[in-house]
């Protein structure tokens, strides 16, 4: 367990060879927020989140997540990714887990593709964002298609991707 920025004792969710991820204080039923902390020594260095938990007969969720510019080419997101999906999969029992990217964000594409996402769609003017409505990649990953790293967090791709990539 780590000391987070308040002084409160953060309880590691799920833990990694680099990083590690805290869970964000939120009683949301719909939303579990997680901070991406280093292994080595417990500074945030991002965070991942998994929004509008639908339940019932979808069982699925919406991803995002962000990295500390000084923090990135790590493999720190990479590893993070795998982190959320496993509690995705494992803890939350979700069948279906979605990341909406815009077209131009190569670094967020290729993350998502190495972890098994399948490009699915295009949604125009999906997100306001900067004050600009702005096109999106949907990009999808079935609980039946991920492949969680053996040998710890490194980046897998599922077999879906592997036939389907549009």
């Amino acid at each position: 367990m780590k000391r987070g920025s308040s002084g409160a004792v953060a309880e590691s969710v799920e833990r990694g060879r680099s990083v590690f991820l805290t869970r964000k204080d939120d009683v949301r039923e719909d939303f579990r927020g997680f901070e991406i902390r280093r292994t080595t020594d417990g500074a945030v260095v991002g965070s991942v989140e998994i929004s509008r938990i639908a339940r019932g007969n979808f069982q699925s969720a919406y991803l995002g997540y962000r990295i500390a510019a000084a923090e990135r080419r790590r493999g720190y997101m990479t590893e993070a990714l795998q982190l959320a999906l496993r509690h995705a999969f494992r803890a939350l029992k979700l069948h279906r887990v979605e990341a909406n990217i815009e077209p131009g964000n190569e670094a967020s594409i290729a993350l998502v593709r190495r972890a098994g996402f399948t490009r699915e769609g295009f949604s125009r003017r999906y997100l306001k964002h900067g004050g600009r409505w702005r096109d999106h990649e949907r990009w999808a990953l079935l609980r039946e298609d991920w492949r969680p790293p053996r040998g710890g967090s490194r980046p897998t791709r599922g077999r879906a991707a592997r036939s389907r990539e549009a």
